[in-house]
């Protein structure tokens, strides 16, 4: 097996490296004192680089990167100082307005379970037969529909008998208005 001597290889590229490293920082310098923007395009020029060598060396890379988020937040205009109230004024709504909105938020859930309580509740009544209590206002409802001839000892008698009961609990609809026909029938 043939051993291969790579450490003049290495400390070459080490070198380029380090000549690379010091032009672009002499290119970053200058651009700086210019007060010219930092990126990768105006520092590869400057410099006499590529950009790709820029981008292939992780310290030029992260310090670009940074300098140049540096330089864009620095251009930022600063709120002037008779505006700080205002914008106080306006965190603070912020802050408000985001709070309104989580409640809502809590009071639109609470809201939609109350609504699905509410259509199971209505499914389970629906499921169930319709009962109707043996009163007065049942009587009047017999007497609107086909049995208008109810005299008033079959009423009292009818009452006398079922009043207060519910229909279909224990016995039939059907088998109240039977018992109620011959009570009409008889009086």
């Amino acid at each position: 097996m043939i051993e291969r001597n790579t450490s003049g290889l290495k400390a070459h590229s080490e070198t380029k490296s380090a000549k690379t490293e010091k032009k672009v920082n002499t290119a970053i310098d200058r651009l700086k004192q210019d007060k010219r923007p930092i990126n990768f395009n105006t520092i590869a020029a400057e410099a006499g680089v590529s950009k790709a060598t820029l981008y292939n060396h992780p310290r030029l890379r992260e310090r670009i990167s940074s300098l140049r988020m540096m330089q864009k937040q620095s251009q930022q205009q600063p709120v002037p100082v008779e505006n700080m109230d205002a914008v106080k004024l306006l965190r603070a709504e912020v802050r408000r307005l985001k709070k309104d909105k989580e409640n809502l938020i809590l009071q639109l859930l609470e809201f939609e379970e109350i609504k699905e309580e509410n259509r199971k509740l209505r499914d389970r009544l629906s499921l169930q037969p319709r009962q109707e209590v043996i009163d007065n206002r049942f009587i009047q409802k017999l007497r609107e529909s086909s049995f208008a001839a109810i005299s008033g000892r079959a009423e009292a008698e009818i009452l006398r008998r079922f009043g207060g009961e519910t229909l279909g609990v224990e016995s039939t609809e059907q088998d109240f208005y039977e018992q109620i026909r011959k009570i009409i029938s008889t009086y």
